[in-house]
């Protein structure tokens, strides 16, 4: 089921009233990074690749789960792994390595993290983004 973005940022405010503004902060910081918010059910942060299929860096669910092996779907496992080490590092979590057949995801002590708890690191988020998307492009210019 398809959402709009205003239905996803209602579904944030109540979580936490603040949510709504960070978390549209942070996807206009995205935005400029060429990563856009795809809404198909919840938040999709996607990069789109010419000629290649787009990176799905986490999707951000209405009701605040963060998923992030989506990440590993169209990206070198060397650099997804990274990426995924980074996130969990930067948010003071761990990482699954087994639960997804091999797609490492961010856990927050089993379980999946949620936006409220990570709302004051979306800076750290993009950090990561940012060194994936560098690591993708330096990739990219050597094969």
């Amino acid at each position: 089921m398809s959402i709009t973005a205003e239905q996803f940022y209602d579904a944030m405010g109540k979580i936490r009233a603040d949510l709504p503004h960070k978390v549209r902060r942070f996807v206009a910081t995205l935005a400029a990074l060429g990563v856009e918010a795809d809404f198909r059910g919840a938040l999709n942060l996607r990069w789109k690749r010419p000629a290649a299929p787009s990176i799905n860096f986490g999707v951000v669910q209405r009701d605040g789960q963060i998923w992030t092996e989506t990440v590993n779907t169209h990206a070198p496992q060397d650099i997804a792994h990274r990426y995924i080490e980074e996130l969990a590092s930067a948010f003071g979590m761990q990482v699954e390595k087994e639960a997804f057949k091999g797609a490492w995801q961010v856990r927050d002590h089993n379980h999946a993290p949620r936006i409220e708890d990570v709302a004051d690191k979306l800076d750290l988020w993009i950090t990561a983004i940012e060194h994936f998307i560098v690591s993708m492009k330096k990739k990219t210019r050597s094969n």
